[in-house]
Formats: structure tokens, C-alpha cells, sequence
């Protein structure tokens, strides 16, 4: 894969999330954008989006660490801004816990781009992805849906929340 292949990362393909996961894992989450709830600031590796931008690598994203993020989702009209309340959402949906309302780092794969095992997804039982789906299904494009983006990560992995790191 390179930058221009849509939201695939540098030197990852669509094969690699076919392969058998490395060292033993259950899960590939290649993590190319950052957010933060509830300010929804959201930044994204440069060669997401930035056609001919030098490889990074698949091992790590960014290599250059800060240089290689950018901007770019700070936009006014970025979906992230618009209605809701994502803390709210996260704690209510994703890590089923008490909203505090402390602000909320999620690193995540940008196009939702990961493979988990069957394994780590029958780890949560079939309710909790059915009221998920209740709340995502009530709109065709509903304001939840970017949230989940950023929250795949934790939905597979309840005992790694991001939220308590």
C-alpha cells in the first residue's frame, strides 16, 4: 500500500489485514489519526493525506513523531464538531462507565481499516453490539458513526480501554 490508496497506510495493503496476525495477536489496528473528546480536535498522519509523501514504514506511525501530523480535522465544518455529546457517547456505548467529563485522547485507524478475530469480537456479548447498532441505525448517516471511528479500538478491547490509560 501507499499514501494513495485511499486510508490504507504506507507500505500496508489490503492483504496484510488477510495475513494471519504477528506474534501471537488477535487483532491489527494500524493507528494513523488521534481525536479528542469532546473538543473533537482530531489530528492525522501526514501521508493519509498528502499524496507522495515518503514512506513511513508499517511498524510504527509517524516515524518523524509531531512532524509527520497534521491539522487538517481541525476544520470548522469537520463532522466531529456538529451535535451530540462524544463523551457522552463514549462512556454510554464504548467503555459502559461513569462520564466524568474529562477530555478523552482515542488513537485510531482513520476508515475504520483493522481486523480483529472472531475471538476478540465475541469478547462483549452479542447485546452490546446490538444496542450499538440500535443507536447507528436510527439515522443513515448519524453524528455517532464518526465517533465510532475512533472508538473501534476500545470496542474490541475492554480490558485496554483507552480511557484508562
Amino acid at each position: 500500500g501507499e499514501s494513495a490508496n485511499g486510508h490504507l497506510n504506507d507500505n500496508v495493503s489490503f492483504d496484510d489485514y488477510l495475513r494471519p496476525f504477528p506474534q501471537g495477536r488477535d487483532s491489527m489496528f494500524v493507528m494513523t489519526s488521534a481525536t479528542q473528546f469532546p473538543q473533537a480536535a482530531q489530528a492525522t498522519r501526514l501521508g493519509s493525506v498528502v499524496r507522495g509523501l515518503p514512506s513511513e514504514g508499517a511498524e510504527a506511525c509517524p516515524k518523524k513523531g509531531a512532524d509527520g501530523w497534521t491539522d487538517w480535522w481541525f476544520a470548522p465544518d469537520h463532522p466531529h464538531l456538529h451535535g451530540g455529546d462524544m463523551l457522552q457517547f463514549y462512556h454510554s456505548y464504548i467503555s459502559l462507565d461513569k462520564n466524568e467529563g474529562d477530555a478523552l485522547t482515542l488513537c485510531f485507524a482513520q476508515g475504520a481499516r483493522f481486523a480483529v478475530s472472531r475471538a476478540r469480537i465475541q469478547q462483549r456479548p452479542r447485546s452490546y453490539y446490538s444496542r450499538l447498532l440500535a443507536l447507528l441505525a436510527k439515522d443513515v448517516n448519524p453524528q455517532e458513526g464518526f465517533w465510532m471511528e475512533a472508538a473501534w479500538y476500545d470496542v474490541f478491547h475492554p480490558e485496554a480501554l483507552q480511557s484508562e490509560t
